[in-house]
């Protein structure tokens, strides 16, 4: 069968699972494929282990200093000779049908660029599956969307000529470098789409401050994204217009903490507590319809899912916050040569 596609898989100290990757790609429907793994400076075992592992594809390797999965992924996509680039997480373990589902939305010539979809592979885990509820929830909408501004890497597909340039190397995490991507491809009027039968299997976050720590750091670097594309602030098709209307009342509720706790200080008042209270409240019931939307997978989310997703807000709104400070102020220079 002719090749036509490449997966781009960057892998930093990826023993745990990047066999299992490789395993759910030897089982595809559809082999019209190369693998190329990025090598991202691991310092452990995962090498040995792709090295070993018995492809029934063509594999290859590319060793790079530690950089980023924004610089590996763009590197992979340089070595790829083919028409088509599909990027893989290495802990993300593709159903049987992934590749060809995720490639059948470019029989239409229109689009470019596809998203695929998370299951929750550690279910055993009530965070786990918090995480995996609301990725469902905020990806409802997008089935129903003809076009879509929102891709993300761990499992999506491009056109390898509309890829371009890739991700911007500035981005050193795993984080919003595929949505400014996606900010910038349709800004060209490229037509990108929402594949839910595209299916991975995905551990994601097991305790809850791992959880927040994830969303602070997720904040943090959307500060990047939102500095070339603000406009993006206020709605996109993954977050809907819950990053103005959240990450609003996130931060009134640090204004009015801070207020609280600077009259405790300095004149002993204690009345003002009732002020950070009355916005995490708000916080608490602009969250209520997800509650609702998790409540129809387990019952006790009805309540669960606002407490914790208002938590988010507030992590993911700190992390916002020491990002813009940051990526004004010490990286200016190095953000006016985006390119």
């Amino acid at each position: 069968m002719k090749i036509k596609a490449s997966i781009i898989i960057p892998m930093y100290n990826s023993e745990r699972t990047i066999k299992e990757t490789l395993d759910a790609l030897n089982t595809q429907t559809k082999k019209n494929f190369e693998v190329i793994i990025v090598n991202d400076g691991s310092t452990d075992n995962s090498m040995e282990i792709v090295k070993k592992f018995k492809a029934d594809f063509p594999l290859k390797i590319i060793s790079q200093q530690n950089s980023g999965p924004a610089v590996a992924r763009n590197s992979g996509a340089k070595h790829s000779k083919k028409d088509v680039i599909i990027f893989l997480d290495s802990d993300c373990i593709p159903h049987e049908d992934f590749v060809e589902k995720i490639t059948a939305p470019l029989k239409n010539k229109e689009v470019c660029g596809i998203e695929g979809r998370y299951e929750t592979k550690n279910k055993n885990f009530w965070v786990a599956r918090y995480v995996g509820y609301e990725m469902d929830y905020r990806q409802e909408p997008m089935k129903k969307a003809e076009r879509i501004d929102h891709v993300a890497t761990y499992a999506c597909c491009y056109r390898k000529e509309v890829f371009g340039k890739g991700f911007l190397n500035i981005f050193r995490k795993a984080n919003m470098e595929d949505t400014e991507l996606s900010y910038r491809l349709t800004k060209e009027n490229k037509k990108l789409v929402f594949q839910p039968s595209a299916i991975v299997k995905h551990p994601h976050p097991e305790k809850f401050l791992g959880f927040l720590k994830q969303q602070y750091a997720r904040g943090y670097w959307r500060a990047l994204g939102h500095i070339r594309h603000p406009e993006k602030l206020v709605k996109d098709s993954y977050m809907g217009n819950s990053m103005i209307v959240q990450g609003g009342l996130a931060l009134l509720f640090f204004l009015t903490l801070l207020f609280y706790l600077s009259s405790v200080y300095f004149f002993g008042f204690i009345k003002f507590l009732y002020l950070p209270l009355m916005l995490f409240l708000l916080l608490y019931i602009s969250n209520f319809n997800l509650g609702v939307y998790c409540a129809r997978c387990e019952k006790k989310m009805l309540f669960f899912a606002p407490l914790i997703a208002s938590f988010r807000s507030i992590a993911a709104c700190a992390g916002f916050l020491k990002g813009f400070f940051d990526f004004n102020v010490s990286s200016k220079n190095q953000i006016k040569n985006w390119n």
